[in-house]
């Protein structure tokens, strides 16, 4: 009779060993999706941000209605289908918008302008920084190139 206490014990074991087995079987099921998306979105914002830039010293203000810039892209495959530009004012006020990139192929740079009314008011404008969006995804990578803006 002694035996079969035993013998529970281990049944017991067993299956404590069998449901967190099945648990962690489980929770891996549910969350790799989500960190393998994830990581495959980080590294082509990872590539977008060190493949395209803003040129230095070519980036101005041309009087007061446009703000001239230049966007350069290197020579690696990438998929980028438009850029956030991101005008900083003298007094930190940040202005977004959006341009179409997917004209820009490997090892060139482009010229592209914004207006006064795309950016606000072109005269207080400091700096301008560049953001990268990857094709297909919804969200703007990190800043990829930031430049100070002159007088034409």
């Amino acid at each position: 009779m002694n035996n079969k206490k035993g013998l529970s014990t281990i049944v017991a074991t067993v299956l404590i060993i069998l449901i967190t087995m099945a648990a962690v079987t489980v929770v891996w099921l549910a969350v790799m999706p989500l960190i393998s998306k994830q990581t495959a979105t980080s590294s082509s914002c990872f590539d977008a941000v060190t493949q395209i830039s803003l040129v230095q010293g070519v980036t101005c203000i041309d009087g007061t209605t446009d703000i001239n810039f230049v966007v350069k892209r290197g020579g690696g495959v990438i998929s980028v289908d438009r850029i956030d530009l991101i005008a900083v004012s003298k007094d930190s006020s940040t202005k977004k918008i959006s341009q179409g990139v997917s004209d820009l192929e490997q090892n060139t740079q482009k010229v592209y302008s914004m207006t006064a009314a795309e950016a606000g008011v072109i005269g207080d404008i400091v700096s301008v920084s560049i953001a990268p969006h990857v094709t297909g995804s919804k969200d703007m990578c990190d800043i990829s190139s930031t430049v100070s803006v002159a007088k034409c």
